[in-house]
């Protein structure tokens, strides 16, 4: 039994390891090098960076805003300033029970959003509306 759980378990892992590097071969260095632009420029200009997504897309969101928020940083230049909208769960919660869970993002960026903000939205299925 033990060998047919390790040889499933092997399995599992190849394909997820070959998903990933499917993936990785499907990036775009031309899309990241836009994307790594805009970023750049907000900063130039002193604006914010928001991220948004649902489910692990919302993980993701809050991952890239804390690897943005530590890793960007040059010693005594400005930081980025970067906010994912998917971390206030209150927030989140309040807006769907009162208003409607499509308008999670939108109505926080009513309050937050500036002209030359940039809004990063991320959606694995590419099909969520509060997002699009």
């Amino acid at each position: 039994m033990s060998q047919v759980i390790n040889q499933k378990m092997a399995q599992i892992i190849n394909d997820y390891i070959s998903g990933l590097k499917c993936c990785l071969e499907d990036l775009s260095q031309q899309h990241i090098g836009e994307i790594a632009a805009i970023i750049y420029d907000a900063y130039r200009r002193g604006n914010q960076v928001f991220l948004i997504g649902n489910g692990g897309s919302a993980a993701t969101a809050s991952h890239l805003a804390c690897d943005l928020i530590k890793r960007a940083v040059v010693e005594g230049k400005p930081r980025l300033r970067v906010i994912s909208l998917t971390d206030n769960l209150a927030i989140i919660t309040a807006i769907a029970n009162d208003i409607d869970y499509s308008k999670i993002f939108v109505e926080q960026l009513a309050n937050l959003l500036n002209e030359g903000d940039v809004v990063i939205g991320l959606s694995v299925s590419g099909n969520s509306p509060n997002v699009l």
